[in-house]
């Protein structure tokens, strides 16, 4: 969605314009639980200010354990025997944005989701500290 706004910011005026440019773009649901907002002669505040109009979108439809949710998907992250490395660490670093803060966990978690014949490989290099080590020596070894 906010690529889509940046491609329409020629257009957008202000904040207002913003929220009814997304709101252009709502459906089923989405739509319904705001439109009853859009239609009322009292208008909300969110309205008008975008920022208050991302948080009440998604205090209605976000995640409720962002975290939580992106940890799972970690955890299910697994490189197959036939994946090149550099597309699990694009989509690890992808996922991971939400681990800011740990980041031993997260190199931890991005070699037990490696594939087996890489793991095995590694035994014949120094121990990677950090997460771009890790990176850089499994892209070598799958090369």
């Amino acid at each position: 969605m906010q690529t889509q706004l940046l491609r329409s910011q020629r257009s957008i005026e202000d904040d207002t314009d913003k929220v009814n440019y997304v709101l252009s773009f709502l459906k089923g649901t989405a739509l319904d639980c705001f439109e009853s907002a859009i239609l009322d002669p009292i208008k909300p505040p969110w309205l008008s200010y975008f920022k208050s109009f991302l948080e009440e979108l998604a205090a209605n439809f976000g995640t409720y354990d962002p975290v939580g949710k992106a940890e799972a998907k970690l955890e299910g992250l697994h490189m197959h025997e036939s994946h090149q490395a550099t597309k699990y660490f694009i989509k690890f670093q992808q996922l991971a944005h939400a681990f800011s803060g740990v980041i031993a966990a997260l190199r931890h978690q991005a070699y037990n989701g490696l594939a087996k014949h890489i793991k095995d490989n590694m035994v014949h290099h120094d121990k990677m500290n950090t997460l771009a080590g890790l990176q850089k020596l499994v892209q070598a070894i799958n090369a």
